[in-house]
């Protein structure tokens, strides 16, 4: 019996001792995790339609040129230029847009936290008009400020989140937005009659580079090892700014300075991504 027993002690004993090399063994012969992902850097391309808004909202400016009458047993009698409002408008436009994006994820379980930037060109041209009119001694002058509110390029600095499975993604994004814009002005005039005082370049231009915000939610599916497609909409505002619209009497009345709008834009955008991932 007790042979018995001390059989049996030595044997496991033996087993004990070989444990740890038998599991460094397993170990080292058991399959690797599987790679994230989603994790680290991107880079790609992106291409979709883009809708804008532009709401202008004129100061109080000289926007009537100075006018000849013909008074029968007088003469001519030059009526000046007069202040007056032309009244806020609306426009809206919609264009391609298109360009390139890169980025960085972190993955923490199954939620996704990351950085991107992108750039992107567009065309968008959003076109709207204000008309203002007097009535004086021989008729009534009509004034019509036809404005083209322009967007060329966008870019963004966002932080994502989203929830984030194999092969799908779903995200929420924002952060800063920046656009370079332009403001085109060109005043038509209907007189009575024909002027006797021409007036001064009735067109204007004013350019600026816009700060703003952008939020947006999106769709990403990895279809191979290193590529994803995504679907990702997002609202884009750059606030109220001034922008100089000229001025039809400024060559006539001395010190008088350019007449300007309160400019807000707005852009609301679908777009198509493709990226390529760097792990």
């Amino acid at each position: 019996m007790r042979k018995v027993i001390a059989a049996g002690i030595l044997g496991l004993s033996a087993l004990a001792a070989g444990a740890p090399a038998r599991a460094a063994d397993l170990a080292l012969k058991a399959p690797p995790p599987p790679p994230c992902n989603w994790c680290g850097g991107y880079v790609g391309i992106n291409l979709g339609v883009d809708r804008g808004r532009s709401t202008i909202s004129p100061y109080e400016s000289l926007l009537f040129p100075a006018y000849g009458v013909t008074v029968p047993g007088i003469g001519v009698i030059i009526v000046p230029g007069q202040f007056a409002t032309l009244p806020a408008t609306t426009g809206h436009g919609t264009s391609v847009i298109g360009g390139g994006q890169a980025g960085y994820n972190w993955l923490n379980g199954h939620f996704l936290f990351g950085l991107e930037g992108d750039i992107d060109g567009t065309g968008l041209r959003m076109k709207s008009a204000s008309t203002l009119s007097r009535t004086f001694i021989g008729g009534t002058q009509t004034v019509t400020a036809n404005f083209s509110a322009n967007i060329d390029w966008m870019a963004t600095a966002r932080g994502r989140i989203g929830y984030a499975g194999d092969r799908g993604l779903l995200y929420a994004t924002g952060g800063l937005a920046v656009a370079g814009t332009r403001l085109n002005t060109a005043y038509s005039i209907v007189d009575p009659a024909p002027p006797l005082v021409v007036p001064t370049p009735l067109t204007a231009s004013d350019s600026h580079i816009l700060a703003g915000w952008t939020v947006g939610v999106g769709g990403e599916w990895m279809f191979d090892k290193k590529w994803s497609g995504a679907l990702e909409y997002r609202h884009s505002d750059f606030g109220n700014h001034g922008y100089n619209i000229g001025i039809s009497d400024a060559g006539l009345v001395a010190f008088t300075p350019p007449g300007s709008a309160t400019v807000h834009l707005t852009t609301d955008q679908v777009t198509a991504r493709l990226n390529y991932h760097l792990h």
